[in-house]
């Protein structure tokens, strides 16, 4: 069977009959399948589209067998590691019965894994501990199974011709925040805080809600019906389109015909899924940069927005216009020009306005740039954040599987990854809060023994040594004497360690503890 791949990573799932195979592309529709789970955060309702699919699998294999389906997909891992479970269930259901994992719970306990560690908060003003399903194991017996249903290949086993990233990474612009969205996160953890002591209910405000709230304010005040007081982030984006607008003015491209094209100039792609066209007279973030692309030189008729064109052939006609150079910058969101979306013929930057909730629509976006077919040799990728607002959250939860750390501190973000990261000390100046919590070395932290000297510690890395003058000497009251000062003494200075907590550890093996509180006896600080 004779297959032309067209994606730069692409999987085929199952073993499809010659005669009785359906074929379904872009299988990561289908991956809100629901099952039954005691994992929180894992699961859902589930979707009609992926319910509606798993009856006419079972209905073609009780019929057909087993070789009924293909799949193909260039994310089969979208946004949690349960997705992996339901390709297996849809295309395997039988190799999972004979490993005795058909069950969802039986599957998480052999394959996955919980870990918690320290992110940051929704209201953007502390860190908080979150349990995530996040981590693989017993790889080598999971990619057997799936390998006998799913065939992988990448970028470099195609052997594409695809343009390079311009600076070997994505530029990331961060904008100042103004006063105004600065008091309006303020109002965001205050918010939030109501929330978790309960003290409104659901229906008047929720996390939900406050999220949607936090991410159009980053984008623009005046999505939350507030004014604008400084440069936003529509309007420092527009500025850089523009220069880009003007740099790739001249730029020569051939037609499918090999002939040189009469039309000359780039074309620019800018996603954007807030702030959206549609309710008249409202303030919307599409025609806000239409405004500023116009006064920084941009000529009107070559701004267009995908929003317009209303069905399938006004949408191909509104692609090929794109392809022929035309329209010199194209404003959509993910789900209107994500997937299917071939116009990279004269492709020179990429745009993010907004950091989507799941990493699949990032890979979804950044693939109409990166792709075969492109004529630029280098393609720009610009992503926009604005300092102190919930633009921090999104970006550190799409690392929330790698952990995050306070700023500046750079760490390796677990073992399987094979690299350092340094996470964004300037993005995290404004809002960090009091939640914030220090690194400390393996081990440190530990209850002391009982029996032994109050000095000692658990074996291990030695504890933190006490700050300068602190002790003897300070005019506070001393210590416990060195030979522990007795079965009473010990056992009245035993509470004031309780409030060190236990250790938490994440599968870096590192260790991060609450701040160090000073004991009841006036001592040096515990810890």
């Amino acid at each position: 069977m004779s297959i032309t791949l067209s994606k730069p990573v692409i999987c085929l799932f199952g073993t499809p009959s010659p005669t009785r195979s359906s074929e379904i592309d872009e299988a990561q529709a289908y991956k809100n399948r629901q099952f039954a789970t005691r994992i929180q955060g894992v699961g859902g309702a589930g979707s009609m589209r992926a319910e509606d699919l798993e009856l006419k699998l079972d209905y073609l294999r009780g019929r057909h067998g087993t070789r009924v389906a293909t799949f193909a997909t260039a994310t089969p891992i979208s946004n949690s590691l349960a997705e992996m479970y339901v390709m297996q269930s849809y295309l395997q259901p039988e190799a999972l019965e004979r490993s005795g994992v058909a069950h969802f719970d039986a599957w998480a306990a052999t394959f996955g894994r919980t870990l918690t560690a320290l992110e940051l908060a929704p209201d953007g003003a502390s860190y908080r501990l979150t349990s995530r399903f996040a981590r693989f194991r017993n790889v080598p017996e999971l990619l057997s199974m799936f390998a006998s249903v799913a065939d992988v290949r990448g970028a470099d086993a195609l052997a594409l011709v695809r343009p390079a990233l311009a600076g070997g990474r994505a530029e990331t612009v961060v904008v100042a925040p103004s006063d105004g969205l600065a008091s309006y996160v303020a109002g965001l953890a205050e918010r939030a805080e109501r929330v978790r002591s309960r003290s409104v209910r659901p229906e008047e405000d929720n996390m939900l809600k406050i999220s949607g709230d936090g991410r159009k304010a980053a984008l623009d005040l005046r999505l939350v019906g507030e004014v604008a007081d400084g440069t936003t982030k529509v309007a420092a984006a527009a500025e850089r389109i523009a220069q880009v607008f003007h740099d790739s003015r001249h730029f020569v491209y051939t037609e499918t015909t090999g002939e040189i094209s009469d039309q000359l100039g780039g074309f620019q792609m800018v996603f954007c899924d807030l702030g959206t066209p549609g309710g008249h007279g409202a303030f919307n973030a599409y025609d806000e940069l239409r405004d500023h692309l116009v006064r920084c030189g941009v000529p009107e008729g070559e701004i267009r927005f995908v929003h317009e064109a209303g069905d399938d052939r006004a949408k191909a006609e509104l692609f090929a216009a794109c392809r022929a150079g035309t329209v010199a910058v194209l404003v959509g969101s993910t789900e209107k020009m994500g997937v299917g979306t071939n116009i990279q013929t004269r492709l020179v930057a990429l745009h993010h306005l907004d950091c989507p909730w799941r990493p699949a629509d990032i890979e979804q976006r950044e693939g109409r740039a990166l792709r075969q077919g492109n004529q630029n040799a280098e393609v720009a990728i610009v992503r926009y954040v604005t300092e102190g607002s919930f633009d921090v959250f999104m970006k550190a939860d799409g690392r929330a599987q790698g952990g995050l750390h306070p700023p500046g501190d750079d760490r390796q973000c677990g073992r399987a990854r094979g690299r350092r990261h340094r996470s964004p000390g300037p993005l995290l100046r404004r809002g960090q809060g009091t939640g914030q919590r220090e690194p400390a070395a393996a081990g440190e932290g530990r209850r002391r023994q009982r029996g032994g000297a109050p000095g000692a510690a658990a074996p291990g890395p030695p504890p933190r040594p006490a700050p300068p003058g602190a002790g003897v000497g300070d005019g506070r009251e001393p210590g416990p004497p060195a030979g522990g000062g007795g079965r009473r003494a010990r056992r009245r200075h035993r509470p004031a360690h309780r409030h060190q907590g236990r250790t938490l550890r994440d599968d870096g093996g590192r260790a991060v503890f609450a701040r160090p509180r000073r004991c009841r006896r006036r001592t040096a600080p515990c810890g």
